[in-house]
């Protein structure tokens, strides 16, 4: 662990001050006593934690990395202790402490901090939520007035599902072979999923296409606007998906803020906790890991990399269209 992140960035002093005669540690977290100082400012770390440091942040007192650094502390204690590697010695309590937030009246944890100059950055593109799901809706409505020109004798509706997912719906998905990752950008909020309906049927595409109601036809349609709107489409097992760009990892490089994505971190300290993980999650680890200074010595599994599938091709309504099922 490199300990030149503590010196250079906020310089954290942990004072473990425990009862060599505590008989044992209580189950009880209300009686720690657990704060983070910031210049002549106690901030005990209780319910109204984030909203004093959120503010402190606005008010540039604390610059963004810093931020997520108490974030990852706070929220997964398990990450703390990593950070703290064989550098610090800790006794038996201090660790248990660290791992499951378990303390006595006796444990008390100052995290110092000592300012530095803030660099605001004007460049970081930031995530539109609300611009985004406004998209997929758009390119709904637009599908529906292609594929009623493509096919004007059936009623069509497109649904629209998946513009948010928890990590245990993910799981699920995995599990069922839906999906080939536990961290997609459904995780954050990225991404969505179009079900065509013709006379409401689910155009369900098959290996062996032999109707239209078994056909990739229609999704290219859906597949030409969405492309045109400058998102990524065309995977060739999942033709109803669509995400802003193809690549998570490349998600996390785009817009930063994905980086302290609960979702995200949760994946990332589930990562911390396995022997070996899949090497297709490398790109993301290597981001993630810059991200939190993290030192961990990573084993991956070769047998499963990232498979960069051939995609399909879009088709537009236009006056060379021609359905290859109505003639």
């Amino acid at each position: 662990m490199n300990l030149n992140f503590f010196k250079k960035q906020f310089i954290i002093l942990l004072l473990f001050v425990i009862s060599l005669n505590s008989a044992g540690i209580a189950q009880n977290t209300d009686s720690c006593k657990c704060s983070i100082k910031i210049q002549k400012d106690t901030i005990p770390i209780d319910n109204d934690f984030w909203k004093i440091v959120r503010r402190l942040n606005k008010q540039s007192l604390i610059d963004d990395q810093r931020l997520s650094a108490f974030h990852l502390f706070y929220t997964h204690p398990y990450l703390f202790s990593s950070y703290l590697g064989t550098d610090i010695g800790c006794n038996t309590k201090s660790l248990r402490f660290l791992n499951e937030s378990i303390c006595d009246t006796s444990v008390k944890v100052i995290l110092t901090y000592f300012k530095k100059p803030v660099k605001i950055i004007d460049t970081v593109e930031l995530f539109d939520k609300k611009q985004f799901d406004k998209s997929v809706f758009d390119i709904r409505d637009s599908a529906y007035v292609a594929l009623k020109k493509a096919y004007p004798w059936f009623k069509i509706y497109i649904d629209v599902s998946g513009l948010s997912r928890s990590l245990k719906e993910q799981e699920k998905y995995y599990k069922s072979g839906s999906s080939t990752t536990l961290l997609s950008a459904h995780n954050l909020g990225a991404a969505a999923d179009f079900t065509i309906y013709f006379n409401g049927y689910m155009i369900n595409p098959a290996p062996r296409e032999y109707s239209i109601y078994n056909s990739l036809e229609p999704y290219r349609i859906l597949g030409k606007i969405i492309l045109d709107k400058g998102y990524f489409w065309g995977i060739p097992w999942d033709p109803g998906h669509m995400q802003i760009i193809r690549k998570t990892n490349d998600l996390l490089i785009k817009y930063p803020e994905f980086q302290e994505n609960t979702n995200v971190i949760t994946f990332y300290t589930e990562l911390m906790k396995q022997d070996s993980v899949p090497l297709k999650y490398k790109p993301a680890i290597e981001i993630l890991d810059k991200k939190f200074h993290t030192t961990k010595t990573w084993i991956y599994d070769e047998s499963k990399p990232w498979v960069e599938d051939s995609l399909i091709k879009p088709m537009a309504v236009d006056s060379n269209f021609r359905s290859k099922y109505f003639r």
